[in-house]
């Protein structure tokens, strides 16, 4: 309960103090092995998500280098199990592989790929004075069609953002997700739905008014519009997907005509809708495979022409309608509403 969440916490203080180490670098130390146990389970996931398992003797030998009295394992022992008893942060039913706590792996993993210094010190032996890559490589470099390392790269893209105040990041972010060709491969079009995700992540108007930035929001604008107006098969790029990109595109101001308000200077905004070619009357089949009504498949009479908009109501549109007062105006429904 939470006396003994209140207990395991102050014990937590002692042990730092005694071990002269500050929440800070335990902070950072539970961040690395976040990462690298994510990055260690990468190949092995299937399916289902779950953390990845650390041994003790990992968890031992990481936490005692942050003891200034001598790298004590038996300190490090005492860490473990106060974390373990503090918010349940970390987890183990044998006591000797331990997991972090649901999504917490991901969480601590994104602090990691997020903090510029940690991965310069942990990384300078692979790289060349000068030559370590920015976040926005880093980050994109981690992207899998699969989705793995997804949240992890938001949550690193949020702390630069909104903790660190680099807007400037997660705009080259997008940047590179951007690099991917246009086309309806997997990989590509996953990379696309995620940075206009990104983007969604941020004030909209925040991100424009950065350097590039409206360059970096117009490429992505593009990019998705081109991948809509693919023709790759249903099976090379299944509708529910072509669904999702649409969808994205509106979160970064969908150009196409039919989907937006239509602005009249001195006049109230109209709704931009974009109309099918009319629909004569006539005889059309309904049903599938699965029993309507008592049948399978049955024919309907169409008895009057009409048209379809080319695209689904959207927000701003619907907007309109309702400071239009359209719900109050009784000659737009019928009594059955």
């Amino acid at each position: 309960g939470a006396a003994e969440s209140d207990a395991a916490q102050d014990e937590l203080g002692a042990l730092l103090k005694d071990g002269d180490c500050s929440e800070k670098k335990l902070r950072a130390s539970l961040e690395r092995l976040a990462f690298q146990a994510h990055e260690a389970a990468a190949a092995t996931q299937a399916g289902d998500w779950k953390p990845a398992a650390i041994t003790e003797d990992t968890l031992k030998i990481e936490f005692a280098q942050l003891d200034a009295k001598g790298q004590r394992l038996d300190w490090a022992g005492k860490v473990i199990e106060a974390i373990r008893h503090r918010a349940g942060l970390l987890q183990s039913e044998d006591g000797k592989k331990f997991q972090f706590t649901y999504r917490f792996q991901e969480f601590l993993a994104g602090g990691y790929l997020a903090d510029k210094d940690a991965w310069e010190r942990d990384h300078r032996r692979e790289e060349a004075r000068g030559q370590m890559p920015p976040f926005a490589q880093r980050a994109a470099a981690l992207f899998d069609p699969a989705g793995y390392w997804r949240n992890v790269i938001t949550w690193a893209a949020g702390i630069r953002a909104h903790v660190k105040g680099d807007l400037g990041d997660l705009r080259d972010l997008v940047h590179e997700l951007c690099q991917a060709p246009v086309q309806p491969e997997a990989l590509a079009r996953r990379q696309l739905v995620f940075a206009a995700d990104l983007v969604r992540e941020v004030r909209f108007r925040d991100l424009l008014e950065l350097s590039w930035g409206k360059e970096t929001v117009g490429d992505l604008r593009s990019q998705l519009l081109a991948l809509l107006k693919s023709t790759a098969s249903p099976k090379e790029f299944p509708l529910k997907e072509r669904a999702e990109v649409a969808s994205q595109l509106g979160w970064v101001h969908d150009p196409r005509e039919g989907v937006a308000p239509r602005p009249r200077p001195g006049k109230k905004d109209q709704p931009d809708l974009l109309w099918s070619p009319v629909i004569e009357p006539d005889d059309f089949i309904m049903g599938g495979n699965t029993p309507y009504q008592d049948n399978l498949q049955f024919t309907h009479r169409l008895q009057h022409p009409f048209r379809v908009a080319v695209y689904p109501v959207t927000v701003a549109q619907f907007e309109l309608f309702i400071q239009d007062g359209g719900y109050r105006r009784k000659g737009l429904w019928t009594k059955a509403g």
